[in-house]
């Protein structure tokens, strides 16, 4: 049996949810354990120009501990993440 990828599969993913989740882009990321980077896992749609693979977090926009998920409505309001890798 092969691994899936998630990359592999998102566009498909992000077409199924977007029925129940309207949406231009999905973005798939986790946060480091230590709450203080964001890493992107996959995403669906165009490629988005100078998108980082992991960022730092600022100070408002790390997780509660316990948080499972976060909804951005617009991620060009995320200001404080900038590209570092």
């Amino acid at each position: 049996a092969n691994a899936l990828d998630v990359r592999d599969i998102f566009s498909q993913v992000s077409t199924v949810v977007k029925r129940v989740l309207p949406h231009d882009q999905l973005l798939l990321s986790s946060v480091s354990p230590d709450n203080k980077r964001v890493n992107l896992e996959a995403y669906s749609g165009e490629p988005i120009k100078n998108l980082p693979a992991s960022a730092p977090l600022g100070e408002k926009q790390r997780f509660p501990v316990g948080h499972e998920y976060h909804l951005i409505r617009d991620v060009r309001s995320m200001e404080d993440l900038d590209a570092t890798d």
